[in-house]
């Protein structure tokens, strides 16, 4: 048994692949960075995004700011419906826990499968 095979034995979840999870956190990382702290961000490297970035980031500052607070209630708020879905469709507790924790990082791309999966589940009840 292979160690991604612990972390999907619960029954109605499955772990998206791994880049999706990095993708998410470099990219909420580097919203929080551009808030927060906007000169540790390598707006070189970031190819085109870089200039418009860098005058996001010191020139809007306030709407970066409400822009990050919606992002992250937004995500919130995901995460909470996701959980919500789970546990109407009687999963455990444990897999409802992570699919709210997955779709707290990866947003509506964790959301629809979860959606989908259910009424895939529905279907075949009936």
């Amino acid at each position: 048994m292979t160690s991604h095979a612990h972390f999907t034995m619960a029954h109605n979840f499955r772990l998206r692949p791994w880049h999706n999870y990095a993708a998410g956190v470099v990219i909420l990382g580097t919203q929080i960075a551009l808030v927060v702290s906007p000169s540790i961000v390598p707006y070189d490297y970031l190819g085109p995004l870089g200039p418009i970035l860098h005058n996001l980031a010191y020139k809007h500052e306030r709407g970066m700011r409400i822009g990050c607070l919606a992002v992250w209630i937004i995500h919130a708020c995901e995460a909470s419906y996701a959980y919500f879905l789970a546990r109407r469709a009687n999963f455990s507790n444990k897999d409802s826990l992570f699919w709210a924790i997955q779709t707290f990082f990866l947003g509506f791309t964790s959301l629809v499968p979860l959606i989908l999966k259910i009424k895939k589940i529905r279907r075949k009840q009936q």
